[in-house]
C-alpha cells in the first residue's frame, strides 16, 4: 500500500511540474536565464566553466529534490487531515 502511494506521489509530482516546465512564463524565465548563463560561461576558462556548470546542475538538484520533498509532504498532510475529519463509524453487530 505505502508504495502504491509513493508511486503516485511521484507520478502527480512529475505530471505537475512537467506542466509546470511547459508553461509560457517559464520556459521565457529560462530563455533569460539561459542568454545570462551562457553570457557569462563564454568568458571563462574552460576549468571555470566546469566548475560553473557543475554548481548550476548541484543547486538544481538541488531545488528539484526540496521542490519533490515539498510536494510529498503537503501530500501526506493533506491524506492527514482528509483522515482526522472523517467520522469515524463504528461496525454495525
Amino acid at each position: 500500500m505505502r508504495k502504491n502511494i509513493a508511486e503516485g506521489i511521484s507520478d502527480s509530482f512529475e505530471d505537475a511540474m512537467n506542466s509546470y516546465y511547459e508553461s509560457a512564463s517559464v520556459k521565457k524565465d529560462a530563455h533569460k536565464f539561459n542568454i545570462k548563463y551562457f553570457h557569462l560561461r563564454r568568458r571563462l576558462m574552460p576549468e571555470e566553466q566546469a566548475m560553473l556548470d557543475e554548481i548550476f546542475t548541484d543547486a538544481e538538484r538541488s531545488e528539484h529534490d526540496a521542490t519533490r520533498k515539498a510536494f510529498s509532504r503537503g501530500i501526506e498532510i493533506g491524506i492527514s487531515m482528509e483522515r482526522s475529519i472523517q467520522p469515524e463509524t463504528e461496525p454495525e453487530c
